[in-house]
């Protein structure tokens, strides 16, 4: 567990170390995409290229397990009659079909939104 810990401490400090020591952006300058440019700037396009498709494949990522997650919080609370049961019904992989389904036409509704009003509803309930 202590070497997965510093495993992981490493993974996040190691470039940000490098780029605040690389290249003379200020502490409030720091922007989304920053690193990116730091790592532009630091090893040439290639290296900010790889950053950004990384972190895209880490957002998607990220937005599956989260609809994973609440696709089967769908089925469980359909399973147990909470609401209407064909949000149960499965595929023939398991996979709850007419939940995710539903969580499409919930994200569809929010994307015209703004961002701030998305976030005020998601901790409305909180």
């Amino acid at each position: 567990m202590l070497i997965s810990v510093a495993l992981v401490s490493t993974a996040y400090l190691l470039p940000i170390l490098i780029a605040t020591g690389g290249t003379d952006i200020s502490q409030d300058d720091w922007r989304a995409g920053s690193l990116a440019i730091a790592a532009t700037k630091i090893a040439g396009r290639w290296l900010g290229n790889w950053i950004v498709l990384s972190s895209g494949i880490s957002l998607l990522g990220s937005f599956f397990a989260e609809i994973s997650a609440d696709t089967m919080q769908v089925m469980g609370m359909a399973d147990r009659a909470q609401i209407p049961s064909i949000f149960s019904h499965r595929s023939p992989h398991e996979t709850p079909t007419y939940a995710i389904l539903l969580s499409m036409v919930v994200i569809m509704c929010l994307l015209p939104l703004d961002f701030g009003l998305i976030v005020e509803l998601a901790n409305f309930s909180y």
